[in-house]
């Protein structure tokens, strides 16, 4: 297969229009166009195959103290929180990722606007 790559055309994004509106699982064009995420087109000789849109995410790995009182750990960690969502979104980064299974640790980060996400599958590079 010949498969080529490029910022979409305007006939690229009318094809992705047409894509959203026959899956519906994905959105609207609108939806894709205003996410801030770098759009491209997958392309052959016969036109548009796929679309992709990229956007820049930070994975984090937290690690407590355990040594020191629960106050000033949480006190700590919201600040440091709080202080990494804001540089991450001046450098355009669209999502911070932790994972965990420790019930208190995801509790105590849904505070910060951080939820389970079922539906993402991942690859490690």
């Amino acid at each position: 297969m010949n498969l080529e790559l490029r910022p979409p055309t305007e006939q690229d994004l009318k094809n992705l229009g047409e894509c959203l509106e026959r899956d519906g699982q994905h959105g609207s064009l609108e939806e894709w166009k205003e996410s801030g995420a770098e759009l491209i087109t997958f392309y052959d000789e016969q036109g548009p195959v796929f679309h992709i849109a990229l956007q820049r995410g930070l994975r984090i790995f937290l690690q407590h103290d355990q040594g020191r009182d629960l106050d000033t750990r949480k006190a700590a960690m919201t600040e440091a929180i709080q202080w990494l969502k804001g540089q991450a979104k001046d450098k355009g980064i669209k999502e911070l990722i932790f994972e965990s299974t420790i019930k208190p640790v995801i509790g105590f980060f849904s505070q910060f606007g951080f939820n389970a996400s079922p539906n993402e599958q991942k690859v490690k590079l």
